[in-house]
């Protein structure tokens, strides 16, 4: 392979010009010791010496892909991606006569080598397919460049979900209840749970289903639980998240219309009015996105009232009571009344009830379900019940912490 004429292959004019000159004193056999000729003997045997593989987990996309998107090429080392520069753009191949992949590094364009030694940076042409044309200021020859992709923070992140799917079990996923499943009542979860979802994670896809809002969520699992879960099902499902992002929501207004809510709601406070129990505070009713939230005592009481409450409601079943006369009164709404927490129950149209969230889950063969009110009337039934799940009961969140590593991280 002959070097190239002209400027840019040297250290300036002059560094060319005497290796030109040792050169013909050598009468013109071999080539000339430019620093691109240096280059081109270590590439020589860099191409001799290196592995070439395809991104982690995947075959090579199509040159175009990656012209358009480089970041299908990384690798989580460091791997050395060549292109050539030359009159209307070749490519190398590698040893095994296959196209290597090409990496464009964001942000920052290949350089290439134009006249008095100096660099400037050039991009690919739109839909590109076997080559890249880079002109070049060369008469003849061959320019080679060759880019060491390192990557980055961000690329090590994404690699890093990548890798991290690659070692999930494929089409598993495990779906959490909230409340004296991953927590205690309406507390916080500790960190002991927090860090067991995030190795949980690297085993298994993981989501989790509540009754409650998202606001409230967020105050049990952490105010980043849309990314610390790869699926986030607030209002039990009504409002959904998948990998931090919003997927869909449902309206329990929009469903009923206004005549019917304020019927139900003006009935239900005179009811809770008229209730003789030991105490009383704020909040009897909670409006939420696709569900009424109803509470005897008031959600305003303290967490040793919602203690007692919860012990007089297993001896006098104020709820299951209250539960009764409205499924009676409204049978015509065609509601859903679901027992869950401490103090209250949730109020919502037929099918909305944990259940609606398994729409959103059809790429799982296996839904491995875990809560702990998986009886009738409790607000896991339907869905620890449903034909899509693998239902398991689970009696605190060490208790779900020990089943989950018996069935997934065990291996």
């Amino acid at each position: 392979m002959k070097a190239s004429d002209g400027d840019g292959d040297g250290d300036g004019d002059g560094g060319g010009r005497r290796a030109e000159v040792a050169w013909r004193r050598r009468g013109g056999r071999g080539e000339m010791e430019t620093p691109a000729n240096r280059a081109l003997a270590w590439l020589r045997w860099v191409i001799g010496h290196v592995t070439w593989r395809p991104a982690v987990g995947t075959s090579p996309p199509p040159q175009s892909q990656l012209a358009a998107a480089p970041e299908l090429t990384q690798s989580h080392s460091p791997t050395f991606f060549f292109v050539s520069v030359a009159p209307g753009g070749v490519q190398i191949p590698t040893p095994d006569g296959r196209t290597p992949p090409i990496y464009v590094p964001p942000r920052r364009r290949p350089l290439q080598k134009t006249k008095r030694g100096s660099a400037s940076r050039s991009a690919p042409a739109k839909g590109s397919e076997a080559k890249l044309p880079f002109p070049s200021q060369h008469a003849s020859g061959l320019c080679y460049t060759a880019i060491a992709h390192v990557p980055g923070r961000a690329e090590s992140r994404r690699s890093g979900v990548a890798m991290a799917a690659a070692r999930k079990s494929a089409g598993v996923l495990a779906l959490f209840d909230v409340d004296g499943t991953l927590t205690a009542p309406r507390k916080a979860a500790t960190p002991e749970m927090l860090q067991f979802v995030k190795e949980l994670r690297e085993h298994v896809t993981v989501g989790v289903v509540g009754g409650s809002d998202l606001v409230k969520i967020s105050e049990q699992l952490g105010k980043s639980v849309i990314t610390d879960y790869d699926y986030c099902f607030s209002e039990n499902g009504l409002v959904a998240h998948k990998n931090g992002e919003l997927i869909g929501t449902q309206s329990l207004k929009s469903f009923l219309g206004d005549d019917k809510l304020k019927e139900f709601i003006n009935f239900t406070l005179h009811y809770i009015a008229d209730l003789d129990i030991p105490i009383k505070r704020g909040t009897f009713l909670e409006f939420r996105s696709g569900m009424i939230n109803v509470s005897p005592i008031g959600r305003n009481c303290s967490q040793e009232e919602r203690d007692e409450f919860e012990k007089y409601d297993k001896v006098h079943n104020i709820r299951l009571k209250m539960v009764s006369k409205l499924r009676e009164k409204f049978a015509h709404f065609n509601l859903t009344f679901s027992i869950g927490g401490q103090i209250s129950f949730d109020v919502f149209p037929q099918g909305w009830d944990k259940t609606y969230c398994l729409r959103y889950l059809e790429e799982f063969q296996q839904i491995h379900f875990f809560g702990d009110k998986t009886y009738k009337g409790g607000n896991d039934y339907e869905i620890f019940e449903s034909d899509r799940t693998v239902g398991h009961t689970v009696t605190s969140p060490d208790d779900t912490a020990l089943q989950c590593r018996s069935l997934f991280m065990s291996k």
